[in-house]
C-alpha cells in the first residue's frame, strides 16, 4: 500500500483509543520499520487525548509481530472503510523530509482528517456552490485558522498528494469569500481526477480545484491534473509525463477578465 492508501485507512480508526494507537504503531514498525513514525506521530496528533512522549515512547516499544497493515485494513472495514490490501507486495520506502518539513506536513494531515468528505456537506459550500459542484469531488469541509482565510474559517478543503508517491503532502483551504491559503508543501504535489489508466487519452493540466473537476465532468477529458497555480504548469506537465506517459496533455490556463 501506498502512503495515500494509508492515511486513508487510518483516517476511519479512532486516534484517541490507546489500544488502536498500539495496533496501528506495531503494524506501521511491521510494513515500514523505523521510517513509519512520522505516520504513526501524525495519526497520534488529532486526538484530544494526544501526548507526544506517550507517541514516543510506544512507538519505541512497539512489537512489529504484534501487528500487521492487513489487521489495521480489517479495522476499517468494520468502521465503513472500503481498503484492499494486496496479499503479495514489495516493501515500500517511505520519503522522509526534514524536521521542519515533516511539521507543516504532520500539520496538513491534521487539516485533512479532521475534514468532512460527505458530498451533500462539501457541495453546501459557498465556493462549491459559486462553482457549480454540488459534490465533494475530492474535497472535504471543515473549521480552519489562517493568516489570509481567518480565525476559525469555514473552509473548502482540498488535499494535495506528491505526484510520484501518492502521500498527503499539503492541503489548500478556501474560505467562504473565495480566498486560499496553502499548509504543507505544494512543491511536487497536485490533485489527480478522471482515469489515470486511460494513457491514450487527452489529458489536461489546470490551474484550481474547479477548472480541474470541470475538465473531467463537464469537458470530456479523460484525466485531468490540479496543479494549484499556474506558475506550476511546467512542473507538474513533467512529473505527470514521466510518471504516467500519457499520449496528449492540454495546459488549461484559466482566464481572469
Amino acid at each position: 500500500m501506498n502512503d495515500r492508501q494509508i492515511n486513508e485507512m487510518l483516517s476511519y480508526l479512532d486516534c484517541e483509543d490507546r489500544i488502536t494507537c498500539l495496533k496501528v504503531a506495531s503494524a506501521l514498525k511491521n510494513e515500514f520499520g523505523d521510517a513509519g513514525y512520522p505516520t504513526f506521530h501524525s495519526f497520534c496528533m488529532n486526538a484530544n487525548n494526544y501526548e507526544q512522549p506517550w507517541v514516543e515512547s510506544n512507538w519505541k516499544s512497539a512489537d512489529p509481530a504484534k501487528a500487521t497493515i492487513a489487521l489495521l485494513a480489517y479495522l476499517a472495514r468494520l468502521n465503513g472503510g472500503v481498503v484492499q490490501v494486496l496479499p503479495c507486495r514489495e516493501r515500500t520506502t517511505l520519503k522522509v523530509s526534514s524536521p521542519e518539513d515533516r511539521g507543516k506536513i504532520d500539520y496538513a494531515k491534521s487539516i485533512w482528517r479532521r475534514a468532512n468528505t460527505d458530498d451533500e456537506h462539501v457541495g453546501l459550500h459557498p465556493y462549491a456552490i459559486a462553482k457549480e459542484i454540488h459534490w465533494a469531488a475530492g474535497a472535504g469541509r471543515g473549521s480552519v485558522s489562517g493568516r489570509l482565510i481567518g480565525e476559525n474559517a469555514d473552509c473548502l478543503i482540498i488535499p494535495i498528494y506528491d505526484l510520484n508517491t501518492d502521500s498527503l503532502q499539503g492541503v489548500q483551504c478556501v474560505n467562504a469569500k473565495g480566498v486560499k491559503q496553502t499548509f504543507g508543501r505544494v512543491k511536487g504535489g497536485g490533485l489527480i481526477f478522471g482515469n489515470s489508466l486511460r494513457l491514450s487519452g487527452d489529458w489536461a493540466v489546470a490551474e484550481g480545484w474547479a477548472s480541474t473537476v470541470a475538465c473531467v465532468h463537464w469537458h470530456g477529458f479523460d484525466c485531468a491534473v490540479c496543479s494549484f497555480g499556474n506558475s506550476r504548469f511546467d512542473e507538474v506537465y513533467d512529473l505527470v509525463s514521466n510518471r504516467f506517459s500519457p499520449k496528449k496533455i492540454f495546459m488549461m490556463g484559466e482566464n481572469d477578465d
